[in-house]
């Protein structure tokens, strides 16, 4: 497809929130229009009539714009064939669209990576994570007004966008009869009035691009040792796949981290990469301080033309942990070992980190967390050893009893 023109149809004969030159609705898709019609190879038609085999038989890609209304069996019919003919579905849903009584955009059955539900949450206002894949290189943000919820029905589903509070997808995608299908739970990031806003507009162009076959290259199955002890070393791997028909040559991969730890060879060139295949790449990882690291990942694939290095700011995170040993030992005022008090009554925690290792030693800041009815009173340290002073609130009634340390973390 990407040596002739890809045509889109955007249907906007069920009642889509979504859609082209929308003076009646918020949710006017102009731009994104004009956005893809700029780019060499893509020709953009909105669509009022019914979707049947003949129609669809002209378009590479299908777009649903949160429909309101209901998808007949034909048309269901249709947009299966399409999909398993190699071609791109792209489906948009939002708060408001799931909840009409006359949407079954759930009733695409196999080609559906997904079903839509309603999101049971807050609503967020917007969404900084991603997983690496070619439809978010280079994004940072995406600002979002009222999703739905998206529950993966396929093994093969691949989360694009996740919100952090819940840990659920925005976005996912899959490989579904031989074409290529992206579920998105939010309308905002396409519309208008949002289109400027964070990195909106790129996600809207590289998912059609995607589902085009227009991305150079295909990331997948990154995987990362976490967590990873301070003074080892862990490892980073992915797979750098061929979409394409010909060769890739001179592929480089530039792997750098965001934080304190040094890469073994950090930039990578593959010779080549054969038609619809896949090279595993791996990297060493040697974390300098503790805490959460992060890498970045470019990719450059300088025999196609017309690419863009491919940036994922955030391809993978681990965790760097202590080798330590911790004992805590939990007594009252007298310095007597104790496990069981009551409100009012006063007692001392003491933590004590003994490193594994003298060569790898750093300062190790103990931190205790107690329960809202148990208050610090005091705070001493002893070189590698922390003693906190508490006592039970007398907010809690008079026979409260704190059981140590299951109720204590340090």
């Amino acid at each position: 497809m990407a040596d002739q023109q890809v045509r889109i149809l955007f249907s906007e004969a069920h009642g889509e929130r979504l859609r082209v030159d929308n003076p009646e609705a918020r949710l006017s898709c102009t731009r994104w229009v004009e956005a893809l019609k700029s780019k060499p190879g893509f020709g953009v038609d909105p669509g009022k009539e019914a979707l049947t085999q003949q129609v669809l038989s002209r378009y590479a890609i299908l777009v649903l714009g949160a429909p309101m209304g209901r998808l007949s069996q034909a048309e269901v019919d249709a947009i299966t064939d399409l999909v398993r003919r190699g071609g791109g579905l792209l489906l948009i849903n939002d708060a408001e669209a799931v909840r009409s009584p006359d949407q079954n955009l759930n009733g695409l059955g196999r080609v559906l990576p997904c079903q839509f539900r309603e999101y049971l949450n807050a609503f967020p206002t917007s969404v900084d994570e991603f997983r690496p894949h070619y439809v978010t290189a280079g994004l940072t943000l995406l600002t979002v007004a009222a999703n739905c919820r998206l529950v993966p029905s396929s093994e093969k589903v691949r989360p694009l966008a996740v919100i952090s509070a819940t840990g659920k997808s925005l976005a996912l995608c899959g490989d579904t009869d031989g074409g290529r299908v992206i579920a998105v739970a939010d309308s905002a990031p396409f519309a208008d009035q949002h289109w400027e806003m964070a990195s909106n507009s790129l996600f809207a162009v590289q998912c059609c691009a995607w589902l085009a076959r227009q991305n150079s290259v295909d990331l997948y199955d990154v995987t990362v040792d976490s967590p990873i002890e301070l003074g080892r070393a862990g490892t980073l791997a992915l797979t750098l796949a061929n979409p394409r028909s010909k060769p890739l040559r001179r592929v480089q991969c530039v792997l750098e981290p965001n934080t304190n730890m040094a890469v073994m060879e950090g930039v990578r060139e593959v010779h080549i990469v054969p038609p619809t295949e896949g090279i595993r790449l791996q990297w060493i990882l040697e974390p300098h301080a503790l805490g959460p690291h992060h890498l970045r990942l470019t990719v450059e694939v300088p025999a196609v033309s017309d690419h863009t290095p491919l940036l994922f700011n955030h391809v993978a995170g681990f965790m760097c942990v202590a080798p330590v040993t911790l004992k805590l030992e939990i007594a009252d005022e007298k310095g007597q070992p104790k496990t069981a008090f009551r409100t009012g009554q006063r007692f001392r925690v003491e933590g004590t980190a003994e490193w594994l290792s003298a060569d790898i030693r750093q300062d190790l800041p103990l931190a205790l967390r107690v329960p809202d009815e148990v208050e610090v009173l005091q705070r001493e340290v002893f070189g590698n050893a922390v003693r906190w002073y508490l006592q039970g609130n007398h907010r809690a009634t008079t026979t409260s009893r704190w059981l140590f340390p299951r109720q204590t973390r340090v």
